[in-house]
């Protein structure tokens, strides 16, 4: 049997086993579940407030969230959408609380590349925000975070055929809103 040469391929370890280390006291793995979720947390909050800035302090303020009441994940393989959950709800909770501001173009100010300031951007994460949540989670799951479809499926808990159908429905209703807002 021939042998291959090189380095083997390390796969990141799974949610289920960074919540399980992170539970019995390993701090890295914390560190390793928000690199991880980090981007898609941010984006929901995004996709909510419509705010860069204060989707930082939302995605954060749910990291928080989410370390200290770890104990409740019922499936520790679902932290993914757990997250998401709770950043969406935190968002929403400052949103509520958020008074009128200054719109960013009357104060121009540079963003890092990595930031999604492109009013084109700011229209797809609108967009994203009025997706079902099923739809919505795995559109960034896929797209923002840039898990695989059978990825998405373990973290979801459902069949790869069903990951498959809501994010061909997903791209068909966002397809459908951002026809509508190009023609207004």
């Amino acid at each position: 049997m021939p042998r291959v040469s090189g380095s083997p391929q390390i796969l990141p370890r799974p949610d289920a086993a960074l919540v399980a280390a992170l539970l019995a006291g390993d701090r890295e793995a914390f560190e390793a579940l928000v690199r991880r979720y980090e981007r898609p947390a941010r984006a929901t909050c995004f996709a909510v407030l419509r705010d860069w800035h204060l989707s930082h302090d939302a995605a954060q303020d749910s990291f928080l969230a989410a370390y200290e009441t770890l104990r409740q994940l019922k499936d520790s393989g679902s932290f993914g959408p757990w997250l998401l959950t709770i950043a969406r709800h935190r968002a929403t909770r400052m949103a509520r609380g958020r008074r009128p501001t200054e719109s960013l173009h009357s104060h121009p100010e540079p963003f890092a590349a990595a930031e999604p300031a492109a009013p084109d951007m700011a229209r797809l994460f609108e967009a994203i925000a009025l997706l079902p949540e099923h739809e919505r989670t795995v559109i960034l799951l896929r797209y923002v975070e840039g898990h695989e479809v059978g990825t998405i499926a373990r973290i979801r808990g459902r069949p790869v055929g069903t990951i498959t159908k809501q994010l061909s429905r997903g791209h068909r209703r966002l397809q459908s809103l951002l026809g509508k807002e190009a023609s207004r």
